[in-house]
Order: structure tokens, then sequence, then C-alpha cells
């Protein structure tokens, strides 16, 4: 057989073969930096990174190979390392209500925590902050039909729109209003255990620093407050002298300083951490002046601070 035939029945053979579906093999590959990017492949399938997810310019292969085990269809994603904030991976498939996207290692599959069903775009799709191996298959059926505001979800009737798990941020980073960001996912307020990173150290208007992780949250949604700024807390608010962080009064094991040794009209000093308190807030009084107490108050004794009248456990101090 000369080779000019051996060309000729190899390539009618590839051609035969590939008529067949014998190959499904398709890759898309492109340079993702610190401000994020796409790729996606002809049938549908996506990688979305989000700016902050990569601190530089990588390569990012997303590849389309035949699908196993009864499998609709299978991609490979290849990261050179694991990412700050969670990529979006979809594949799209008319029939998605009854599909789910799999994780699959060693040819065994995986459930994962963040996949959900994308209406809009008629897809399935998950947060991850890694590469693999993912396969869109078949979702088991419900046995009753979901009521409603309910889907079926692999057997299960769920809440439309459940993102408790989290999903992957927007292409700039950031969250949608209501979600808040918590180890590289979206997850909704009071959902997570982390919120928003600061901006140069300072929160948004109406959030707080969390000092238990270093995040912004809403008010009364996390174990810290805000810095104080030179030393003193904005108005409303009082030092919590167990963290360094100003609270909303009340919302602080402590409260403001005393200036020059003396607080506020309305507050008292607490001799338990030496800030000033509202009145009745704290374990102390205001000290003395030159040994007396303010008209109506009195010496406490067990404390040598005045306090108003019935609130200490001594009398009044005596005049010079």
């Amino acid at each position: 057989m000369t080779t000019t035939t051996q060309t000729t029945l190899s390539a009618l053979f590839a051609i035969a073969l590939a008529a067949c579906g014998g190959s499904r093999e398709a890759t898309s590959s492109t340079r993702i930096g610190a401000a994020g990017g796409s790729l996606k492949t002809a049938s549908g399938a996506r990688v979305d990174i989000p700016a902050g997810a990569l601190s530089r310019e990588v390569e990012v292969h997303l590849r389309e190979v035949e699908p196993r085990n009864g499998a609709k269809a299978r991609i490979e994603v290849e990261l050179p390392a694991p990412l700050v904030l969670a990529a979006r991976i979809s594949m799209k498939t008319e029939d998605s209500a009854h599909h789910k996207l799999v994780e699959v290692e060693n040819e065994v599959e995986h459930g994962i925590e963040t996949e959900r069903h994308n209406e809009v775009e008629h897809a399935r799709e998950a947060a991850v902050k890694h590469g693999g191996t993912f396969e869109l298959r078949h979702a088991a059926v419900c046995a009753e039909a979901c009521g409603a505001g309910l889907e079926c979800d692999d057997g299960v009737c769920k809440p439309h729109g459940d993102d408790s798990a989290g999903v992957a941020p927007n292409a700039d980073g950031t969250c949608d209003p209501g979600m808040e960001l918590d180890d590289g996912l979206c997850k909704p307020h009071g959902g997570s255990t982390g919120g928003t990173p600061p901006v140069n150290g300072a929160c948004p208007d109406g959030m707080e620093l969390d000092v238990s992780d270093g995040t912004c949250k809403a008010p009364g949604g996390s174990t810290g407050g805000t810095p104080p700024v030179n030393g003193t807390c904005p108005d409303g608010m009082e030092l919590d002298v167990s963290d360094g962080t100003c609270k909303a009064h009340g919302g602080g094991t402590g409260g403001t300083p005393p200036v020059n040794g003396t607080c506020p009209d309305g507050m008292e000093l607490d001799v338990s951490d030496g800030t000033c308190k509202a009145h009745g807030g704290g374990t102390g009084g205001t000290p003395p002046v030159n040994g007396t107490c303010p008209d109506g108050m009195e010496l406490d004794v067990s404390d040598g601070t005045c306090k108003a009248h019935g609130g200490g456990s001594g009398g009044s101090g005596g005049g010079n």
C-alpha cells in the first residue's frame, strides 16, 4: 500500500469517525489576571473568574471532552492555583431543570454545595475556587410535585433562588445587594461568618468593622464595632474596651474615655474599666470634687464616687 493511499484512507477514517460522534473535544484557552475574565466553548460551557480572584496573570484552559457513564456533557477546567474569590462554572442545556452539575474525581461523582439552577440562562452553575472535571448529569425526579415557590432540585423540593450556600461574586469582585462576601463566596446577610472587606481601612456607611475577621458587616451582625478616630468614638457610640472598637451605646462592655478625668453631662465614671457610661450603666459614679459631691448626688463609700441619691451604699461626702 502506497503512502498516498494510506493518507487517503486515514483521512476518510477520521471523517467517518467525526460523523459518528467519535470525538467531542473542544478547547478554549486564555490568559486571565487580577482584572478577571471569561472563557467558553461553542456548546455553551463557560468559566467566569471575577476581579481579585487571581493575583497575577495565568493561563486558564477550558476543555470539553467526551462524557462518560451516561452524562450529558463533561468539561475539564485547568487553573494553575486555587482562587481567592470563587469562579462561576456553568453548562447550558435546554432541559436544565432536570439536570445537575457535579464534580468528578477518579470517576466518582461528588455533589457541589454551591450548585444551582440558572433559569434565565437555561444552565446549571456552581461557584468553585479550584479546577477539575465537571459533568452535566440527569437529576433525580421529585416523588411529588413541588408547591408554590419551590422547585425540584435533584429529587428535593427547594425554594426558588436558594443561594444560602453561596454564589460566585460579580465580574468586578463585588456581591449583589443583600449579600456579603464570605470566604470568596457571596452569601445572604447574616448567613455567613464574614462580610465585605473594608476600603482603605474604613467600612461603608451603615456598616461596622468585625474585628474577629477584619470585615465590614451590618450593625449588630459582628463581634466588633468601628475603630475609634484619634481615640474618640462617633456620636451615639461608646468604646468597648474588650476589643478597642466603638459600638452603639449599650452594645459594648465599656464606655467612652473621660476627658481630663471628667465624664460628659449625663454620664458617670465606671471605675471597673475607667470609662464613662450613661447614668446607671456603670458600677461607679463621678469622682467627688474637693471631697464634695454635686447637688442631688451622694458619696458611695464602697467605691469613693458620687452617685444619684439612693444609688450608693453610703452618704454624701463632707465639705471642706
